[in-house]
């Protein structure tokens, strides 16, 4: 049997299906290795339970490993919400800056990066100890 399929250089190729001779006994063995492969959708989610389980891979090992990360991901979610609430009280903190010194005159940008810069130390330092 022969296939022609056009390669990427546009030139069409012939491909050669070898059959090699197989003994009956051979015959069998990958007949018997083919039909071990088959499994039915009951061990396929068995299989999937028991991935990474330490002990018996039973369902109440499943469930204690997705509540393990489940909690986790709950952490996660409440670090990520604290530090937007940083983000937003810094970004509110900036906005509140005061473009003029306290005789009328306007503020430098320089200075007002160094104000900015002040204002983002000291939320850094309320989150670290926030988060200890």
């Amino acid at each position: 049997m022969t296939e022609t399929r056009a390669p990427f250089n546009g030139k069409k190729k012939e491909l050669f299906l070898i059959q090699l001779p197989m003994s009956a006994e051979n015959v069998m063995t990958v007949r018997k290795h083919i039909m071990s492969q088959c499994v039915t959708n009951d061990a396929i989610v068995n299989g999937i339970r028991a991935i990474g389980m330490p002990a018996t891979g039973s369902k109440m090992d499943y469930e204690a490993t997705v509540a393990h990360y489940e909690a986790k991901l709950a952490e996660r979610d409440a670090e990520i919400s604290r530090l937007w609430a940083a983000l937003d009280s810094i970004e509110c903190g900036i906005d509140a800056l005061p473009a003029d010194n306290e005789y009328g005159s306007r503020i430098s940008a320089h200075q007002m990066q160094w104000q900015a810069v002040d204002l983002v130390k000291e939320e850094i330092k309320a989150l670290k100890g926030g988060g200890a």
